[in-house]
């Protein structure tokens, strides 16, 4: 055995979604300067994506299943959200 076929590698760090990092000054800056009609918009944008991403997953899951068990399970899942 080589030395580098003895050598234990060091176990691969989870991957992280991101979610606890804080916000940068000016990410926040950006946010403050937004209208509440601005802010619902981008808020609005990310439950679509959030619910295309979701949608996504469920198909690649289970692409024999059709639109209406798709839409149902969207629903589950939601509604079940964190519980």
């Amino acid at each position: 055995m080589t030395p580098a076929e003895t050598v234990t590698p060091e176990p691969a760090a989870s991957p992280r979604m991101g979610f606890d990092e804080p916000m940068h000054p000016a990410q926040i800056a950006a946010m403050r300067r937004l209208t509440i009609s601005e802010r619902f918009v981008l808020g609005l944008r990310f439950l679509r994506s959030a619910r295309a991403w979701l949608e996504s997953g469920i198909r690649a899951r289970h692409p024999d299943w059709d639109d209406a068990q798709i839409a149902a399970e969207i629903r589950r899942a939601v509604t079940h959200a964190g519980n």
